[in-house]
């Protein structure tokens, strides 16, 4: 927010305690705080575990046990066995089950912010690879092909004379991607 939006959103007695502090020489933000009598927000790795459940209380319910479980599975094929405390953010995750997004009640936001700045690091070179070109086949699965052959076919029997190649490349033409 800027300076102006938050004076504007000031009330009359709000914005008297403002004016007093700026002219006794405090900053923006100091006379902010107290006019609103709110201290900033803090950042502590407590604050953040407060924010975020442990993995009994992330993973709630049977589809969420089953879900943990499996991310345990793959955490520990990787080498890690996470804390109970700990706390699974999937942002972080190259993969289900990622160790690097296991965050643990010692580590905090410090591993959030490190595992963050790598990810960039990896954004900034994807970023410079060339996207691949289209391949320029249309692909369309065998059953959606045969659905829609079955259907064409329906409503037009004389397709039934043609040969099976000839009406998957017709059904791959008309629902297949266009490029």
């Amino acid at each position: 927010m800027s300076e102006q939006s938050d004076i504007a959103e000031l009330s009359k007695e709000n914005r008297k305690v403002y004016d007093a502090s700026r002219k006794s020489g405090a900053s923006h933000r100091f006379a902010l705080m107290c006019a609103l009598q709110q201290a900033p927000a803090s950042r502590t790795d407590s604050d953040y575990f407060r924010k975020h459940p442990s993995l009994a209380k992330q993973f709630e319910g049977r589809a969420g046990q089953a879900d943990l479980t499996y991310r345990l599975k793959q955490a520990k094929a990787h080498g890690y066995t996470p804390n109970p405390n700990s706390y699974y953010d999937a942002s972080l995750a190259d993969f289900a089950g990622d160790p690097k997004a296991w965050i643990g009640p010692s580590e905090g936001r410090g591993k959030v912010e490190a595992v963050m700045e790598a990810r960039k690091v990896k954004a900034a070179k994807r970023a410079e690879q060339k996207a691949k070109e289209p391949t320029g086949r249309k692909r369309l699965a065998p059953d959606i092909v045969a659905q829609c052959a079955e259907v064409a076919i329906a409503k037009n029997p004389d397709l039934a004379r043609k040969s099976k190649r000839e009406i998957t490349d017709m059904m791959v033409e008309q629902h297949g991607r266009k490029y």
